[in-house]
């Protein structure tokens, strides 16, 4: 089963503009160089100059890869991986 957008009530942005984000995040190999820059610096910048954590919001916001894949993958707890996807929603402004 694919992931899917799912509506963070904690994240202060409405239903639409969290949508935005994770649509345009989704397309990503699509989106201008611009927009590909930004969703990198955001990942870096929460990231916390930690490459294992910038490495797991990136594939987990910009890729089909599941929750589970990228804590596993990226050695990182669920509720570091949720910390940084709140973090990054917050930061899209």
């Amino acid at each position: 089963m694919g992931k899917r957008f799912k509506y963070m009530r904690a994240v202060p942005l409405s239903y639409e503009q969290q949508g935005m984000v994770w649509f345009t995040c989704q397309t990503y190999r699509r989106q201008p160089q611009e927009v590909q820059a930004k969703i990198r610096a955001i990942c870096t910048r929460i990231g916390g100059g930690d490459g294992m954590k910038r490495k797991a919001i990136l594939t987990y916001m910009t890729t089909r890869a599941s929750w589970r894949e990228c804590c596993d993958r990226f050695f990182i707890s669920d509720a570091t991986l949720d910390r940084l996807r709140r973090a990054f929603y917050t930061e899209w402004r």
